[in-house]
């Protein structure tokens, strides 16, 4: 079981990458959490495995997010800039809830890899 300062951490770790993706746009959330990972994840498993997946989110948010906004031109692009928003926004909160609870709650498709960058 994470102590309490992992647990901040962990949280923060999904939550200041939020903050700054919001105030960039979308595309500098990963920014944040390599600075976390580079502070905090080198003493504890738990905030390392919260920094790499929200870091591994963000990135594939942010490629979400371009995908969508090329395809917004032939109309499809729309739906999938809707959906990266509402990810982009539940999923980190839900993942920091779930930090701060001390339990390793892994995001869709980045919960996967960075357990195996982990290495568990």
């Amino acid at each position: 079981m994470a102590d309490s300062d992992e647990k901040r951490w962990g949280a923060i770790s999904h939550t200041v990458p939020l903050v700054a993706s919001a105030l960039s746009m979308g595309t500098l959330g990963w920014v944040a959490s390599i600075a976390i990972l580079l502070t905090k994840g080198k003493n504890s498993h738990f905030v390392r495995f919260h920094c790499l997946q929200q870091m591994i989110f963000q990135i594939l948010l942010t490629i979400t997010v371009i995908i969508g906004g090329i395809l917004t031109f032939v109309l499809i692009g729309w739906p999938i800039l809707i959906a990266a928003c509402i990810a982009g926004l539940i999923f980190p909160i839900l993942a920091a809830i779930r930090a701060s609870e001390g339990r390793e709650y892994g995001l869709p498709v980045a919960g996967h890899i960075a357990r195996s960058i982990r290495g568990s």
